[in-house]
């Protein structure tokens, strides 16, 4: 006899499918001791019977039309009545290597699989149930179970399965929301993660931006619980970064007008142009973008700067990157000269103090959307801008005290920069050197082509203000 075997599991959590294998290796033993045949396999993994989600793999099993079927269990091919009905009306016998034989042809057979099928329905609910009650539990005691520990399937990034932070990825995490509130991508996250040595909890693979992104996106790492994907109340576990920093980044990455390479690039890309959306046409005061010029064959010859917008300002790429690198730097090294004896520049984390400025920026913006939604009175939202502002001058004089505003541990190390500014072949190390130009410049300008090469030898197509010293 010809048979199809069907192996399905509703939960792998670890991704392996060793229970669907152990499934398919018993159904194949089963079948081979009667002298059966298997004609064919089909396989819904991690694929629920119950809520209503297409099983892809048991349409095409009844699609295939089989003249006999064999499954682990009945509940592994049937867990509603619905389901029963359609493969009644196969007109096929069904195996079970644990339940034995359902004869659908015979009334006796169909009534006995039907009744199978409803105590599996009931099991089903009743589980619901308990899933339910076990979930508002949790809500009540900020996500732990009973145990005292967390409801965590796996391991989650910076964290221990015990709630508490992981030594070398709770840092790394807080580094990689810093990075992104201070223009730094997801393509450089998951650079940064590596370099830290740190892979999937799950498959022990390198991060990837597609991945990387929910998890900066999930409210646990600000130690909030969720409930059905909806925020329902602080967590017990400590948070790996602040609230404030945490609803900034998600408003970076949700944010659909983020550009690559572009000044609201935000994180997915890898950012390839020093000053793609950081100079401005003079004319126009659009941002510029990166482009190649090409040869009547085609062929790229060199890349340049141009305006985005009226397409007026036109400087070759790598000319404008070694003027804005060379004057940034000189610009730092004056600064550092005017700093007093005994300064303590660079000693504070500066990163985390202006993550924290441009988290209270963001958090502003959600009260006055929150006001024109009608959720915060007038009251409520005057009362949450003069915190945030409160708390934004305080970190801000801090900063002036210090001498160092945006400026990390590297900012007065010139001879870092000038290493950054140039890797022996005339490039940029783009990615590292974009935060001092923000931190020097004020603006960059960009003015049309002129008359010949000596306007690039004096400058003249750029125009750089820069910040007074602080």
């Amino acid at each position: 006899m010809e048979v199809c075997i069907y192996v399905r599991l509703s939960y792998d959590l670890r991704g392996n499918e060793l229970g669907v294998e152990r499934q398919e290796r018993e159904c194949r033993e089963y079948a081979q001791a009667r002298g059966w045949t298997v004609s064919e396999v089909f396989i819904d993994n991690d694929l629920s019977a119950t809520t209503g989600v297409e099983r892809p793999e048991f349409e095409r099993l009844l699609a295939s039309k089989p003249t006999a079927i064999l499954c682990w269990h009945l509940d592994r091919l049937l867990r509603v009545s619905g389901d029963l009905e359609r493969v009644i009306a196969l007109n096929v016998n069904v195996y079970a290597k644990e339940a034995g034989w359902f004869d659908l042809s015979t009334p006796a057979g169909r009534a006995v699989a039907r009744t199978v099928t409803a105590w599996s329905t009931y099991e089903g609910e009743q589980k619901a149930i308990r899933q339910k009650a076990a979930h508002r539990q949790r809500v009540d005691a900020g996500g732990l179970t009973a145990t005292g520990r967390p409801w965590w399937p796996t391991r989650p990034l910076g964290f221990n399965l015990d709630g508490t932070h992981h030594e070398i990825e709770a840092p790394a995490l807080r580094q990689v929301y810093a990075d992104l509130l201070n223009g730094g991508t997801l393509a450089a996250g998951v650079r940064y993660l590596e370099q830290c040595g740190i892979v999937t909890a799950r498959s022990g693979r390198p991060w990837k931006a597609s991945s990387l992104r929910p998890v900066l996106l999930n409210a646990r790492n600000a130690g909030i619980y969720l409930y059905n994907g909806e925020e329902v109340g602080p967590a017990a576990w400590e948070p790996i970064v602040e609230e404030e920093v945490f609803r900034a980044v998600v408003r970076i990455l949700s944010n659909p007008a983020r550009r690559l390479n572009g000044e609201n690039s935000g994180g997915f890309g890898h950012r390839t142009n020093l000053l793609t959306g950081l100079a401005k046409c003079s004319k126009c005061d659009h941002t510029v973008r990166a482009a190649w010029r090409r040869n009547a064959k085609g062929e790229r010859t060199y890349k340049f700067y141009q305006c985005g917008g009226c397409h007026g300002a036109t400087v070759p790429s790598e000319w404008a990157d070694s003027v804005v690198t060379r004057k940034v730097i000189e610009r730092v090294e004056e600064w550092r000269d005017m700093l007093p004896q005994g300064s303590t520049a660079g000693t504070v984390d500066v990163d985390a103090l202006k993550a924290r400025v441009k988290a209270l920026e963001s958090s502003k913006e959600e009260l006055v959307e929150d006001r024109s939604l009608g959720i915060l009175s007038r009251e409520q939202l005057r009362a949450g801008l003069a915190k945030a502002d409160t708390e934004i001058a305080k970190i801000t004089d801090e900063l002036t005290a210090h001498v160092s505003e945006g400026d990390g541990p590297w900012f007065w190390d010139t001879e870092t920069l000038w290493a950054w500014s140039d890797d022996g072949e005339g490039n940029v190390d783009v990615e590292k050197f974009t935060p001092v130009v923000k931190r020097v410049c004020k603006s960059i300008a960009m003015t049309g082509p002129g008359k010949g090469k000596k306007d690039l030898l004096y400058g003249t197509h750029l125009v750089i203000d820069f910040f007074e010293p602080r």
